[in-house]
């Protein structure tokens, strides 16, 4: 860390490759929801504020396995931007991808139109 406290130094850059948040609006397979011949429907809020709390591993392992309890909270792209403006941040550059970095849903949602990650 820095003298003032941030980790980023003034001329640093941040580079933020992440899963889409419109991408956990969507169920996966095991969870309530899922129907693996309509892909394309939403069972999370966009908006939601209640973390998922899991036991079965990180999910972009391939391999699943039983874990410490672990607390994920989703984010929407409003939050993400503004949060980097407030520190002073400028963002150059916002790509949407199709396709799941985080091999949660890959061989599932991959290619069909829904934003799943981001740049």
């Amino acid at each position: 860390m820095n003298s003032n406290g941030k980790s980023l130094k003034n001329s640093g850059t941040l580079l933020i490759n992440d899963g889409h948040p419109v991408a956990f609006m969507l169920p996966f397979p095991g969870e309530e929801g899922f129907d693996a011949d309509n892909l394309k429907i939403f069972t999370n809020s966009y908006f939601k504020k209640e973390p998922w709390i899991g036991n079965s591993g990180m999910g972009y392992m391939s391999v699943e396995y039983e874990s410490k309890t672990f607390t994920d909270f989703s984010h929407t792209l409003s939050d993400i931007i503004n949060a980097l403006s407030v520190n002073d941040m400028r963002t150059i550059k916002l790509n949407e991808y199709d396709y799941d970095i985080g091999n949660i849903g890959s061989e599932i949602y991959d290619k069909r139109g829904i934003p799943l990650s981001y740049i």
